[in-house]
């Protein structure tokens, strides 16, 4: 028990259960089923009457069983219609259904539900809301290994945390959390991707089955009508149940909810981890693991404060009680090769620079193929639900790590990106350079400009600069040329900007890139 205790008195007739069930149709107006279990020991006449947005309907029935399925349509004509957080509002009506006889209401419940579509176009591997091609920017989540820990400020923290990093979906890794989060993520306009708490392999048996579909029903029932949740995944990283197990769990949410996707599993072939479990960050560059790539990225260890009451004062730490706190010693040091360094602070620094440098590494290379059998990528994983070394970019105590922001800045809805044939420039050789722009909004941007430039110590020069428009929802290829450093540039380490600047000048998107600038001269040596 982990929850607040309460004691909830209800008439002899009351209202069971409310599904609401909304169906947006080709002139722009939605049908709403108000699917209502009515539980009543006296049979008769009664009234339902249904207020949504404070807009009244009234309907007559008739109560012949103890428990009767009722069904109510209503017709929104111009329905204000539920969006992730960056494609529009995300709006939700209030509903009020009441349970009425002879005038005086016996029982009501009231909700805040949305009007939306959410389906998957299978034809082109795209994501569809409302009809609209949507790009997830996601990320995973298990934010603690005791919900009665999980506060709601906790929960604002991390909702607040998400929306910062360009975050616009959320997949709830095999659990099922508390019912504030989603409403947090109904209100925020935070798509979710919905797990069923099966994680690796069980047993085969029929009874275990059986028992795996009351608990799924379960939670189809439990969270049906929070309008952020657009996917139910049965399973994650299954083996031996890929072809039992998970078809009849597949199969009984799909007669659960036809009203949102359905995945039978979270497999391996989705999950590419090149640069930490084998070979290098580079693999990306072959978008691995498409169409849906539901888990990705590398570990980092946590900031300062946790390192410290994991790692002691001791130096190199004990790697057995690393190795406890879910450290991957060879993975670390043996495929990522990060550098120790003389102390704590150093391999603090290292390992989240990694992380951060794989992380909008891969981000970059799979946003670039955008709607090319790729419609959306979930990084793993958002916050340690421990003190821990995990894959997350923020730490236990919710302190982001350098993962974060990178994340955060491949993230942006609108973004540049340079693609060069080398990162080392020699003074007077030219090096090709490509310039992208991202689009995810759904929106056209018209008379905004770019600028790229070299950045050292406080000084910038421009290497180029114009004006451009991108549809909206797109990937476009703004500018494509060759560039000579100037011998007169210092040698050293620079930073190549890409800038955004809306109509206003403004600046609305940047991102970075580290190049080391080298004459001749200096190579020879």
């Amino acid at each position: 028990m982990w929850n607040n205790v309460y004691i909830d008195l209800r008439p002899s007739c009351f209202i069971k259960n409310i599904k609401w069930i909304p169906t947006l149709l080709k002139d722009g107006t939605a049908k709403v089923n108000i699917k209502t279990d009515i539980y009543c020991v006296k049979p008769g006449n009664y009234d339902v009457n249904i207020e949504i947005d404070g807009e009244k309907y009234e309907r007559k029935i008739e109560i012949q069983n103890i428990i009767e399925e009722k069904d109510f349509v209503i017709t929104i004509k111009s329905p204000k219609l539920w969006w992730t957080w960056d494609t529009g509002e995300p709006y939700l009506y209030h509903l009020k259904v009441s349970l009425v006889k002879e005038g005086e209401s016996i029982h009501s419940k009231e909700l805040d539900v949305g009007i939306r579509s959410f389906t998957y176009d299978f034809s082109n591997n795209e994501w569809l809301l409302n009809n609209e091609k949507i790009f997830i920017r996601g990320t995973n989540i298990i934010p603690t290994q005791w919900l009665s820990e999980y506060t709601n400020k906790k929960i604002q923290k991390d909702i607040k945390l998400i929306k910062e990093a360009n975050i616009n979906s959320v997949r709830v890794h095999a659990h099922i959390t508390r019912k504030e989060f989603y409403e947090a993520c109904d209100k925020e306009g935070i798509l979710v991707w919905q797990d069923f708490p099966l994680q690796w392999s069980y047993d085969r048996s029929d009874r275990f089955i059986e028992n795996a579909i009351t608990q799924i029903k379960d939670m189809v029932e439990t969270l049906y009508n929070h309008t952020s949740i657009g996917i139910w995944c049965c399973h994650n990283e299954p083996s031996v149940n890929t072809e039992e197990l998970d078809v009849v769990l597949y199969k009984t949410v799909c007669a659960l909810d036809s009203t949102r996707y359905v995945h039978k599993h979270s497999d391996y072939r989705e999950h590419p981890y090149p640069g930490w479990y084998y070979t290098s960050m580079e693999e990306f560059m072959t978008k691995p693991y498409k169409p849906i790539v539901s888990e990705f990225g590398a570990q980092a260890m946590p900031n300062i404060k946790i390192a410290k009451e994991i790692c002691g004062e001791t130096w190199p730490p004990d790697w057995d009680k690393m190795e406890y706190h879910d450290f991957q010693y060879d993975e670390t040091f043996n495929v990522a090769k990060i550098q120790m360094g003389n102390n704590l602070e150093e391999f603090i620094k290292n390992s989240q620079l990694y992380q951060a440098k794989l992380l909008k590494y891969a981000i970059e290379e799979y946003r670039l193929d955008k709607y090319k059998d790729l419609s959306g990528i979930y990084q793993f994983m958002f916050v340690d639900c421990w003190p821990s070394i995990t894959w997350s970019i923020v730490d236990y105590n919710r302190e982001p790590k350098l993962g974060y922001f990178a994340l955060k800045k491949a993230y942006q809805p609108l973004l540049p990106v340079v693609k060069m044939m080398r990162n080392t420039w020699m003074k007077e050789k030219g090096v090709e350079i490509r310039l992208y722009v991202i689009n995810d909004y759904h929106k056209d941007i018209e008379n905004y400009q770019y600028e790229l430039l070299i950045k050292k110590d406080g000084n910038e020069t421009i290497i180029k600069s114009g004006d451009f428009n991108i549809e909206k929802d797109t990937v476009k290829e703004i500018l494509k040329f060759t560039y000579s450093a100037s011998k007169e540039l210092p040698d050293g380490d620079y930073k190549l900007v890409a800038r955004i600047l809306d109509s206003s000048k403004k600046i609305v998107s940047s991102n970075d890139y580290e190049i080391k600038i080298v004459s001749m001269k200096a190579n020879n040596k």
